[in-house]
């Protein structure tokens, strides 16, 4: 497991180096390393790869229209059109690893340390493992870009490619539709309701279970059943991760006319960050979409926390924080969790 550990200390020391700067062809060699890595791991490195080998199998069996029931558009396109399944882990990791170097060239003020966030946690969750989502999520942060530009075609039609590889990135569209330049109030309660809401056990699918319709009553039975004899568990809205970001989000939110500046990608970010753990909180009870909702809009933290920069002068304090930080993940990821189990190709 040493390895992991390795790879990310020489990342950080490598964005302590670049700072701030955003040297294109530095972080493209980063990139490739990191392809290299998730591209060719064997088959036991990460719990989804035997998924994906599942899949794989099937789907050279279906017909397209069977197989588009089963998995998104992307996966059925690839494996039609190469011959085995390393080859489409490979060009998954390709495409997610570059889309994300891409993205933090064009949305995080630090790209460097974005990339030494991003391989403490999501890496590891996306490139590792599930990869599919790791393309998406990776042109959700790219689309960011359209965002603020204003440049609605170009938004929709990174998405709609983002949902060709997992359909969770749909939910982004509405984003679009938010303001880049002013935080409103609202933003500083939604969480606190979030927890409210959760906490006299109203959480979004205790709500629409309670509205009675349809097919959306008989999935959501279905999936109390499955969770009550322990084939889902509840998620811990109150652990340590949580709770540092949400002070993380509310150091962002009474800042905002400050940082605003600095980037001007901040404002959605931060909507982002705050609706990441709102959908978290009220969907803890199916933990399926709390993780995926909160990973779609949460994404945005890769490029939000090196901003602390701007905030203290004591570069180092900021050194130490995001150090930490990153610790703590791969600590909760790597050990706790065990999200991986040690490397080979």
């Amino acid at each position: 497991m040493a390895i992991y550990f390795i790879i990310f200390i020489g990342l950080f020391l490598v964005a302590v180096h670049f700072n701030d700067r955003k040297d294109l062809i530095p972080l493209l060699l980063i990139g490739g390393f990191l392809f290299l890595f998730a591209g060719f791991r064997g088959d036991k490195v990460d719990g989804d790869y035997s998924t994906y080998i599942d899949y794989f199998d099937r789907v050279k069996h279906l017909s397209i229209s069977e197989s588009l029931l089963m998995v998104e558009p992307s996966f059925v396109f690839i494996t039609h059109i190469v011959p085995n399944i390393r080859y489409v882990m490979v060009i998954f990791a390709f495409l997610a690893v570059f889309i994300h170097i891409l993205a933090f060239k064009k949305v995080s003020s630090f790209p460097y340390f974005s990339v030494a966030l991003w391989v403490t946690h999501y890496f590891f969750v996306h490139e590792m493992n599930q990869v599919r989502a790791g393309v998406a999520i990776g042109l959700v942060l790219f689309s960011l870009y359209y965002v603020q530009e204003r440049k609605l075609y170009k938004f929709l039609l990174v998405i709609g490619i983002a949902t060709l590889f997992h359909y969770s990135a749909i939910v982004l569209i509405p984003v679009y539709f938010l303001s880049t330049v002013k935080m409103n109030r609202i933003y500083f309660l939604i969480i606190p309701v979030s927890y409210v809401l959760f906490l006299g056990g109203l959480g979004l699918l205790e709500i629409l279970g309670k509205l009675h319709i349809g097919i959306i009553q008989s999935k959501i039975e279905a999936y109390n059943t499955l969770q009550s004899v322990g084939m889902y568990t509840k998620i811990n809205v109150f652990n340590p991760a949580v709770m540092l970001r949400i002070v993380l989000i509310y150091i962002f939110l009474f800042n905002n006319e400050y940082l605003k500046d600095r980037n001007p990608h901040f404002i959605i970010m931060v909507k982002m960050y705050v609706l990441s753990i709102a959908f978290m909180v009220l969907f803890a009870s199916m933990p399926a979409f709390a993780l995926r909702f909160a990973d779609v809009f949460g994404i945005v933290e890769l490029a939000l926390v090196p901003m602390l920069f701007y905030l203290l002068d004591y570069k180092y304090l900021v050194l130490t924080f995001v150090f930490g930080w990153c610790l703590l993940f791969l600590f909760l990821d790597l050990i706790y969790n065990g999200f991986l189990n040690p490397y080979y190709i």
